[in-house]
This record gives structure tokens, C-alpha cells and sequence, in this order.
């Protein structure tokens, strides 16, 4: 697993400032999910067998950590993904994208919080990759003011 989860990618406008690379609204659907940004160590259960070591964001955080960390435990609708082909998740870190994992499996829900994580494989180079992380992150792509840790992108259309 490689570890894309630096400082975000930069340009120079033509003033002269810095800006950050963004995410184009019209891109792949994806479910973007935002962590927390304290790290907390919490040894939990993911499947049979398998448990993570926390979750959450810190700086110095490992690909597999990231990795646990982003793909369990969500409220959210399965059905949802199903219906808006959404078969990656980028993972959102301290206002930039970080990773992006492609769907392998849903698990869940849990039968005590209706909590689902997924079985992924991370997605390390390539278009949607490109699109999304880059070599070093992209802006964070979540609607300002948003609290919700989940977010489904595009946006629905809403007649």
C-alpha cells in the first residue's frame, strides 16, 4: 500500500498565489468519507477475525490505518450506492482528499447500530486516482458548512 496522504497538491495562479488542486463537480461518483481529525486507538472488529487498531485522522497515520479507518463503521444508505453506481470511496483528511479505495464488498449492517463498512482495495494510480488524490491530496470537496462524515457525489439532481 502506498501512503498519498502528504500536503495538498499546489499550483501557481497567474498573480502569482499558491492555490490547491480541485476536484471537478461533474467527476466519477465516489462516496466521499471525512475522518475525524484526532486519531483515536480503539481495537475494533471489522470482519471475523480482522480488528483495527482506531480510527480517525493524525499526521504520520499508515496506509493500513488509513485504510481501516476509512472503510468502517458508516451510517449510510446501501441502497444509495447501489442505485448511483457509487463503487469507489475517497477518504478526507484535515481539508484535503487522501486515498481512494475501490468498493471490493459491503459488510453489515451491524445488527447494533446499523453501522456498514466495506472490503476495499486501495486505488493507486490511474484516472480516478489522478482525479482524485494526485501526488499529494486535493482540496477538500465537501459543501461548506457540512458536518455529515458521508457524503454521496455528485450531488443529486433534484427536479
Amino acid at each position: 500500500m502506498s501512503a498519498h496522504h502528504n500536503k495538498p497538491s499546489t499550483n501557481t495562479s497567474h498573480t502569482g498565489e499558491t492555490t490547491i488542486d480541485t476536484v471537478p463537480s461533474d467527476a466519477h461518483p465516489v462516496l466521499l468519507i471525512r475522518l475525524k481529525p484526532k486519531w483515536k486507538p480503539s481495537r475494533e472488529e471489522i470482519e471475523d477475525g480482522y480488528v483495527r487498531a482506531g480510527f480517525g485522522w493524525r499526521e504520520g497515520i499508515s496506509s493500513l490505518e488509513l485504510r481501516d479507518s476509512v472503510r468502517s463503521w458508516w451510517r449510510l444508505s446501501a441502497a444509495t450506492l447501489k442505485r448511483r453506481d457509487i463503487r469507489h470511496i475517497v477518504a478526507v483528511a484535515d481539508g484535503q482528499t487522501r486515498a481512494i479505495y475501490r468498493i471490493e464488498r459491503i459488510v453489515g449492517p451491524r445488527k447494533r447500530d446499523d453501522r456498514y463498512a466495506f472490503e476495499v482495495e486501495e486505488v493507486e494510480s490511474g484516472e480516478l486516482f489522478d482525479l482524485w488524490v494526485g501526488a499529494n491530496g486535493k482540496v477538500n470537496p465537501f459543501t461548506p458548512g457540512s458536518r455529515n462524515p458521508v457524503f454521496y457525489l455528485p450531488r443529486e439532481q433534484h427536479p
